[in-house]
């Protein structure tokens, strides 16, 4: 490098990406860091060199792609799969950091997800000068709160419905509910906040797209087991309901039912063929409950004006409800 000082930054720059060309692996990643490095130093540096720099991988990802994985377990890792230059089309580069306003570390977990348009970058913040040059190059530095509450909630339906794995699915669903099940309460309410109307959760209706968790009901609620047959569409699928169910509640899964679901309920109560059956008889017990529930909550309701139940929930209960 120093031998090439004086032909001027941008003959440098130009010269380099040459060499890491012909070189490929053999261009070490002490060497890669060590390009970074100085011009991490430059107080200024042109716009040739900015875009020379882009082009060129010397950027260390933090989060391993399959590929790399599996040559790691294989004991044959490549020094090139782990750098990327900054030029991939429709890719936002990333750097995530910590703060002392959250209660867990939540950047190196973060930086492992396979998220579509997002490439994490590992970087030594305490090197002079490269938080700068990363900028300067349109690497976002962001906190980790920012980044869960402002970009996560538009890649998550297409992080759990793409074409990853269930392996890689469940690592967002586990920092997700890291988020919304450990941290403080502060952080938890901004994240649910930002999270609660993305459609990620499957259903029992399996022909019907995801929902957002507030519109699914708890599954162990025993009006929603009274009637699961006739809420296929506002319960959670099995397996996800059981492996996710602290994150489905951080995310305003509710207990109760809404007055439109106790209407259909009410309905199919008043359409059963056997009244007195032991299924029916257990239906009308939990749907009562569910009515009354419901009626007492709008009551107690501070503003009089809105002490009124909607017409579904009265029609609900002037229905074949009650029987013993």
């Amino acid at each position: 490098l120093q031998a090439l000082v004086p032909r001027g930054d941008d003959k440098l720059v130009s010269l380099l990406a040459e060499k890491l060309e012909q070189l490929g692996d053999h261009f070490s990643a002490r060497m890669r860091e060590a390009v970074l490095k100085y011009f991490a130093m430059r107080r200024q540096n042109s716009g040739i060199v900015l875009s020379t720099l882009r082009k060129m991988p010397l950027f260390l990802r933090a989060n391993p792609t399959a590929t790399e994985r599996s040559l790691r377990s294989a004991g044959e890792p490549s020094v090139g799969s782990r750098f990327v230059p900054l030029d991939l089309s429709g890719v936002r580069y990333y750097h995530l950091y910590d703060t002392k306003h959250t209660k867990h570390k939540h950047a190196g977990n973060l930086m492992q997800l396979r998220l579509p348009g997002c490439c994490f970058l590992a970087m030594d913040s305490h090197q002079t000068g490269f938080q700068e040059l990363y900028k300067s190059l349109g690497v976002y530095s962001v906190d980790t709160l920012t980044f869960v509450t402002e970009t996560l909630p538009g890649k998550l339906a297409s992080a759990l419905g793409g074409r990853g794995s269930e392996a890689e699915a469940n690592r967002v669903l586990e920092e997700l509910t890291a988020w919304v099940v450990d941290e403080d309460e502060l952080n938890r309410k901004r994240v649910a906040d930002a999270v609660k109307k993305v459609a990620f959760v499957p259903c029992v209706d399996g022909e019907r797209r995801p929902r957002p968790a507030r519109d699914l009901v708890d599954a162990d609620a025993p009006v929603a087991k009274a009637f699961a047959a006739d809420l296929q569409h506002a319960l959670p699928e099995p397996r996800f309901f059981q492996a996710h169910r602290k994150m489905l509640k951080g995310l305003g899964m509710r207990s109760y039912l809404r007055p439109a679901e106790l209407k259909l309920c009410a309905d199919r109560l008043a359409a059963s063929v056997d009244p007195l059956s032991e299924e029916t008889t257990k239906q009308s017990f939990w749907l009562v409950e569910a009515l009354a529930s419901n009626l007492l909550f709008v009551f107690n309701k501070v503003d009089p004006a809105k002490r009124k139940p909607s017409s579904d929930v009265l029609a609900a209960a002037r229905g074949r409800v009650l029987l013993t």
